[in-house]
């Protein structure tokens, strides 16, 4: 298993999708604004997408389903 890129924000807000090197971040407007040109910088390595806390729930709770 590879190493976790340091992550700056709680991990009740995101989920890492480290197979397609994407994290999946609970967004706002103000969050979008903040992120605006940091989408592929904020963490290297790995594309930032927002996206509401719902679907961010359900990617948790398929997680064990997707890994067999």
């Amino acid at each position: 298993m590879s190493k976790r890129p340091p992550i700056p924000w709680p991990q009740s807000e995101y989920y890492l999708d480290e197979e397609n090197k994407i994290i999946w971040l609970m967004g706002s407007f103000m969050r979008s604004m903040l992120l605006k040109d940091r989408r592929t910088t904020a963490v290297p390595g790995y594309e930032i997408k927002l996206a509401e806390h719902e679907y961010i729930k359900g990617l948790k709770a398929n997680e064990n389903t997707r890994k067999k």
